[in-house]
C-alpha cells in the first residue's frame, strides 16, 4: 500500500492579505480529500496565526523570534508561500541583518531570504495587483505609503536592468482569482514533489537545512534501432507522438515510413510506408485507436492503430500538409493545415470536410490583415474550445465552433514552427526560427515572457503532461528542459550531428522522446533520486 507522504507548506504574508492566507490554508486542508490524492499526501501548515499551531507572542521576545523559535523555518519546509499586496510588513529589529549588512525589509523577506538562500522548497510568490486604497485624509497615510514604497523595492529585484525577468512572480487580481490560481499551482508542485523520494527527517533542526545532492551525471540514452540494424528513419525524423496509454511511440521521416515502438522498452512493434514522400506530421486522437498521418503527398492518412490499416484518406486533390491535431474532447474532428494557409476540419468517420478557415481572415483592430501564408503548426486547447494556429510571424487564435478567429499575436521576424498549451490551457508558448520562445497569458493573450535558451531555430516545443516543465529543441542539436514555476533551465546535446526536430513526453511525463535530423530517436527518463528538478533529467539506460 502506497504511504502518505507530508509536506510542509510555509505561508508568509502581512496582515493586508489576511484573506488570501485563509484561503490557501483552506485549499492545503481540503486538498488531501481530491480524488487523485486521497490517501498519498497530508499537510503541515506553517503559519504563525494558523489555528492549529498558532505562535503566542511574548512581552520578552521580538514577534519574529517568537515565530522562529516555536515554528519551522521555510528553509525547513517543502514548499514557502509569499502573498503580498500594499505591505511589506513590519520591520525586523537590528540583530536581523542581510549578509551584506542591509536590515531586512520585514519578516516576510526574511522568510523569502531564508527559503531562497537554503535551496531546498519551491517558492511561489503571489502579488495582488488591485489599487491599494487609501484614504489622503488617513493619518497613517505616510506609513501606508512607505509600506507600499517596500513592497515595490522588493519586487524590483525581481527584473534585471535590461528589463528581463529574474525571478517568477503569480499575480492576481481579488481573492477568488487567487484561490483558483494558488490552488492549480499546489497540484502542481504536489505532482512535482511526489516525482521525488521522501527524505528522512534530520533529528537535528539544525541541519535540517542540507546542500543538494550532486547529480550522477549523464549517461547514455536509449538509441531506438530497428531490428533491420539500419538507422531509425534515414533522412531524419520530423515528427513522434505517444499513444494516449502510452503502449506505443510513432514516429514518422522524410523517407515516409512511419515506424512503431513500445512505449517502454523501445523494441521495434511495427512498421507502414504511408508515403514516398516526407511525413511532416503524425497524431493519435483521445481514444488511440487511429493515427493520423500527412506530409508532402497530397492528402491526409488515417490508420487504425489495431491493424495499420488505412481506414481513410482525407483531401488527396488538396495541398501538402504540415501540420494536424485532433481535438482533445472529440476523437472524430481532426484539423489539418500547410502550404496553403488553409485549416481545413475533418471527420475521419465520414470523410467530410467540415468547414475551411483562411490564416488571413483576421481583419479587426487587434491585429492587420495578413498575407496569407503557410501554417505550420496547429494546437488545440485542452477544453477544444481553441485552436491557435503559427506561422510566418503570427499566431492566431481561432475560438470554436463557429472559427472566429479571436486574436493574432504578433513577433517581428520569427517564423514559428512550434506551439503548444500547457496541461490546463493557461499558457501558451511558441518557438521559432528567431531561436527565441514566446509564452502568452491565454487570459489577456498578453506576452510573459521570451525565453532565450537556444542559438539557432527552435523546432519544437512540448509543456510535459503536468505542466510543470517545458521541453523544447532546435538547429543546435540540444535539448532545454526548464521548470515552469522557476524558469531555471538545462541544457543537454542530443544529437551526435545536427538538429533536434521533435519531441514527444510519455502520458507519465517519466519519460522524453527526441527525433534528430540523423535520423535517430534518443529517450530521456526523469531522475528518480535528489530533489525534484528538471536539470536532473538524465539519459535513460
Amino acid at each position: 500500500m502506497e504511504s502518505v507522504r507530508q509536506f510542509r507548506v510555509f505561508i508568509s504574508s502581512p496582515e493586508d492579505v489576511r484573506e488570501e492566507r485563509a484561503i490557501a490554508c483552506q485549499i492545503l486542508s481540503a486538498l488531501p480529500s481530491d480524488p487523485l490524492l486521497l490517501g498519498r499526501v497530508a499537510f503541515q501548515v506553517v503559519a504563525w496565526d494558523h489555528p492549529d499551531g498558532s505562535v503566542p507572542l511574548l512581552a520578552n521576545m521580538t514577534p519574529q523570534e517568537a515565530v522562529s523559535r516555536e515554528l519551522p523555518k521555510p528553509s525547513e519546509c517543502d514548499v514557502v508561500v509569499v502573498i503580498l499586496w500594499a505591505r511589506m510588513g513590519t520591520p525586523l529589529t537590528e540583530e536581523f541583518r542581510k549578509p551584506d549588512g542591509n536590515r531586512y525589509l520585514s519578516g516576510t523577506e526574511w522568510e523569502y531570504e531564508d527559503a531562497l538562500v537554503s535551496k531546498r522548497p519551491i517558492i511561489l510568490i503571489y502579488r495582488k495587483k488591485e489599487p491599494p486604497r487609501i484614504d489622503l485624509d488617513d493619518p497613517e497615510y505616510s506609513a501606508k505609503r512607505t509600506q507600499y514604497e517596500r513592497v515595490k523595492s522588493f519586487f524590483a529585484q525581481f527584473v534585471a536592468p535590461d528589463g528581463s525577468i529574474r525571478q517568477g512572480v503569480n499575480t492576481y487580481l481579488l481573492p477568488g482569482d487567487f484561490r483558483k490560481q494558488f490552488e492549480n499551482d499546489i497540484k502542481r508542485v504536489v505532482n512535482m514533489l511526489q516525482a521525488t523520494p521522501a527524505e528522512v527527517p534530520s533529528t537535528d533542526r539544525q541541519n535540517a537545512v542540507r546542500a543538494k545532492a550532486p547529480t550522477s551525471g549523464l549517461g547514455t540514452p536509449t538509441r531506438y534501432v530497428p531490428s533491420s540494424g539500419d538507422t531509425s528513419h534515414p533522412g531524419g525524423v520530423l515528427d513522434l507522438t505517444y499513444s494516449p496509454d502510452g503502449n506505443l511511440l510513432a514516429t514518422a521521416g522524410s523517407d515516409g515510413h512511419i515506424r512503431f515502438w513500445d512505449g517502454d522498452t523501445g523494441a521495434s512493434a511495427g512498421l507502414v510506408r504511408a508515403s514516398n514522400r516526407p511525413i511532416y506530421a503524425i497524431c493519435f486522437n483521445k481514444t488511440g485507436t487511429v493515427l493520423a498521418c500527412a506530409g508532402l503527398d497530397s492528402g491526409t492518412i488515417v490508420l487504425e492503430t489495431s491493424s495499420n490499416n488505412v481506414r481513410r484518406i482525407l483531401g488527396e486533390q488538396l495541398d501538402s500538409v504540415l501540420c494536424l491535431a485532433f481535438n482533445p474532447c472529440d476523437p472524430e474532428v481532426l484539423a489539418t493545415a500547410g502550404h496553403a494557409g488553409s485549416i481545413r476540419m475533418w471527420n475521419i468517420v465520414t470523410g467530410e470536410c467540415i468547414s475551411t478557415w483562411e490564416s488571413g481572415q483576421l481583419h479587426d483592430k487587434v491585429a492587420e490583415p495578413r498575407i496569407q501564408s503557410a501554417i505550420h503548426s496547429l494546437a488545440f486547447s485542452p477544453d477544444g474550445l481553441l485552436l491557435v494556429s503559427a506561422g510566418r510571424e503570427s499566431v492566431t487564435v481561432w475560438r470554436l465552433p463557429n472559427a472566429k478567429p479571436t486574436i493574432q499575436l504578433h513577433s517581428r521576424f520569427n517564423l514559428f514552427q512550434s506551439i503548444c498549451f500547457d496541461s490546463n490551457g493557461a499558457t501558451l508558448a511558441g518557438g521559432g526560427r528567431n531561436s527565441k520562445i514566446m509564452m502568452w497569458n491565454t487570459r489577456e493573450w498578453s506576452p510573459v515572457r521570451t525565453l532565450s535558451y537556444h542559438t539557432r531555430s527552435v523546432f519544437c516545443v512540448r509543456f510535459s503532461p503536468d505542466g510543470s516543465i517545458l521541453a523544447s529543441a532546435g538547429g543546435d542539436g540540444a535539448i532545454c528542459i526548464c521548470s515552469v514555476l522557476t524558469w531555471d533551465s538545462y541544457k543537454t546535446v542530443a544529437a551526435d550531428r545536427g538538429s533536434v526536430t521533435a519531441l514527444a513526453f510519455h502520458p507519465t511525463g517519466m519519460i522524453l522522446a527526441s527525433g534528430c535530423n540523423d535520423g535517430s530517436i534518443l529517450t530521456w527518463i526523469r531522475a528518480t533520486t535528489g530533489s525534484y528538478s528538471p536539470r536532473f533529467l538524465r539519459y535513460r539506460s
